[in-house]
């Protein structure tokens, strides 16, 4: 702290007006009084005084003219707290900030996930919370690798974790596996084409491999079609991904009942809100008490962290929504009911057969009882029942 600063938090501000402010300035130098910061301005000249050396002011305020003006103000720090000398409040929430904000550079207040797709961020939070990764936490016990190590080890849908703590907050970078699809064609570079289902094989084209049937062959599901290795002229063997397509005449059934009554449940009446902020691993709720779903009810939860102008604050808001719920029962025509099961025979043709699949014949029926209308296909068709699956081909060494 400067001299000047120092002294203008233990001063008082003397303002002098007058049509002749020059007047002031001569008191000052003929008495060399100890004044500071003078500042002088049309028609008056301010300057900063100890309250102490007020009296030596006394003659010259008391000889003053009709249109002279003195003024004092108490200035700096030290008349501030004078003022708030009773304010007890005032001074537990200095002492109270002088001391928490110290304390809490000690503790994380806050978690950052950046890189994640599927997986929401709360549900992330909930899981590292397992870990011992919350606000709340004494930094020094924090092993941000150690608890990076388990979570994925533990956690096989992530294929990466990192967590870095930068100052009182801790940064989780993840990477999750990408999911792939069972009938995604197989990227392996030898694989062997197998039966899908039971069937007679009719006919087959094969691009690369060797065909392990002919025609009026019957197969099994898993029965080897085209084989990926093959065998040169000189006896050796080398192995190639099978390409190829072998149909056979296969024998389906379906089956689906469509029920006449339908029950669902409905929502109804008002919906019940509780908002909850989470601060430093504590939970304060409104409205305060526990609010529990009834029965009946459906509860939706969100969860999002509060943000300042575009910062994120170490406070989590979680809003839980209780919805109400009634049981209704709806009549469903029977016409109606036949043309849904019909509608899902359809969709089973077309997830079950290609395009260059052909239908030999089918045999549908439908019944009517109290459980609803049911339906029920025999049909019989010509299809490709290849499916791929890969190896692994080991090379034996020539004999000598």
């Amino acid at each position: 702290m400067s001299r000047h600063s120092f002294l203008s938090s233990v001063s008082v501000r003397v303002t002098f007006s007058s049509p002749h402010p020059e007047r002031i300035l001569n008191e000052i130098l003929k008495r060399n009084l100890p004044v500071w910061g003078i500042e002088q301005g049309e028609g008056s000249v301010s300057f900063f005084v100890f309250p102490s050396r007020i009296r030596y002011f006394e003659s010259f305020r008391k000889g003053l003219g009709e249109q002279e003006e003195w003024r004092e103000e108490p200035f700096g720090i030290l008349h501030l707290l004078y003022l708030f000398r009773r304010r007890f409040g005032f001074f537990a929430g200095l002492l109270f900030l002088a001391v928490t904000i110290p304390l809490s550079t000690c503790f994380l207040w806050g978690v950052e996930v950046v890189g994640n797709v599927e997986v929401p961020e709360y549900k992330i939070c909930n899981q590292l919370k397992e870990y011992g990764l919350s606000p709340g936490k004494l930094l020094s016990r924090l092993d941000a690798k150690e608890i990076a190590l388990r979570f994925g080890i533990e956690h096989s849908e992530y294929l990466y974790v990192g967590i870095n703590v930068i100052g009182t907050r801790a940064r989780v970078e993840i990477r999750e596996r990408e999911k792939y699809e069972e009938n995604e064609p197989v990227q392996e570079e030898n694989s062997n084409l197998v039966a899908e289902t039971y069937g007679k094989i009719s006919r087959y084209e094969v691009l690369s491999g060797k065909i392990e049937v002919k025609k009026g062959d019957y197969v099994t599901q898993g029965a080897l079609l085209i084989s990926g290795v093959c065998e040169t002229k000189n006896g050796a063997f080398y192995p190639v991904r099978a390409s190829g397509r072998v149909f056979a005449e296969t024998n389906r059934t379906f089956s689906v009942t469509v029920p006449t009554k339908e029950c669902y449940r409905a929502y109804e009446g008002d919906e019940n809100k509780q908002v909850s902020y989470e601060v430093l691993g504590l939970s304060l709720s409104f409205p305060p008490f526990s609010t529990a779903p009834k029965k009946g009810e459906r509860v939706l939860e969100f969860a999002e962290p509060l943000c300042f102008f575009g910062y994120r604050l170490p406070v989590v808001v979680r809003e839980k929504i209780f919805l109400n719920s009634v049981e209704k029962k709806e009549e469903i025509e029977v016409d109606r009911a036949e043309k849904l099961a019909y509608d899902k025979y359809e969709q089973f043709k077309r997830d079950t057969f290609a395009e260059s699949d052909e239908i030999l014949w089918e045999n549908v029926t439908l019944s009517t009882d109290e459980q609803g209308v049911t339906l029920t296909a025999e049909l019989s068709a010509i299809e490709d029942i290849c499916r791929e699956v890969p190896f692994r081909f080991t090379a034996f060494p020539e004999e000598n």
